[in-house]
């Protein structure tokens, strides 16, 4: 390729326009050629070498992309899992909390009532005490009583009380005492004939003149007593018969009294009072069943 070269610079800051046209002018301008690319450039083929790798890491990065996606979605449905079980065990233990809370104000309250069941106690208890150390000196003076009120009892097992034979008036004292003594075994052999004589008998209760007392008759031993009393349906009409009883005694047969009086008013009526083995019960009564 041949080139020429420029012509010389010319002086001047503008150019001669005038003569611009002219062919002088022609022969003073020289082409250049652009520089044509090289036809063995193998740049096409580096291309697509370079456009296959960046697209085979570009499919490497969104399969990684994708596989980090994948397992962080994983973890977060892990994750989210996890959050709602500690959510309800969080409520399993505030329900157990506030069932715990309840149950220690329940003991609370057991405990307040328990202190003062136990404060009741020690005053029963205390009262108690003084209670023995007043009856200390009394518990000497009870064995007495309950002594005597054996002997008592025991020495009126020989003894009856009869009801119902008139009182001479009119007499002296020793006549006035064997009237009462032919009336009494009168009256024992309408029951016996095997009765024994009594020992003893008198009157009991101050004299008066309007009324008749009653007799106290004493025997050798209780089973005189025992045989009239297993007779006294052969009595004749007026006449009755009873056991000497002691003043314990008797308050507690007038107790039972009044107590069958009030059950009775109360709806019982199938109950009476009974004597089982010499002391006075309330028991139902028996039914009288039909033989065949």
């Amino acid at each position: 390729m041949s080139v020429r070269r420029s012509p010389p610079a010319t002086f001047g800051s503008m150019p001669d326009l005038p003569n611009a046209g002219s062919g002088k002018t022609e022969q003073q301008i020289t082409l250049r050629k652009r520089k044509q690319p090289d036809r063995s450039c193998c740049c096409n083929q580096e291309l697509q070498d370079f456009r296959r790798d960046i697209t085979t890491l570009l499919d490497n990065f969104n399969s990684a992309q994708e596989t980090t996606l994948k397992f962080m979605r994983d973890n977060l449905m892990e994750i989210k899992t996890q959050l709602n079980d500690i959510k309800g065990s969080v409520s399993t233990l505030t329900e157990e909390q506030n069932c715990i809370k309840t149950q220690i104000c329940n003991l609370a309250v057991k405990s307040d009532h328990t202190e003062k069941q136990m404060q009741a106690l020690e005053l029963d208890v205390n009262n108690i005490k003084r209670t023995l150390n007043n009856n200390k000196s009394c518990s000497i003076d009870s064995s007495e009583v309950i002594l005597r009120e054996l002997h008592d009892r025991t020495t009126r097992l020989k003894n009856l009380i009869i009801v119902g034979i008139p009182e001479k008036k009119d007499m002296a004292l020793d006549e006035v005492l064997a009237s009462d003594m032919k009336e009494v075994q009168h009256t024992l052999h309408k029951i016996s004939t095997a009765c024994p004589k009594p020992i003893k008998i008198f009157r009991i209760g101050k004299y008066t003149s309007h009324r008749d007392r009653n007799l106290k008759v004493c025997f050798e031993s209780p089973e005189s007593v025992k045989l009239i009393l297993r007779n006294t349906d052969k009595l004749p009409p007026g006449i009755r018969i009873y056991s000497d009883k002691t003043p314990g005694q008797q308050q507690h047969l007038k107790n039972l009294k009044e107590e069958l009086s009030k059950r009775i008013r109360n709806g019982e009526s199938d109950i009476t009072i009974k004597y089982i083995k010499g002391v006075p019960q309330i028991t139902r009564k028996q039914l009288d069943v039909p033989k065949n």
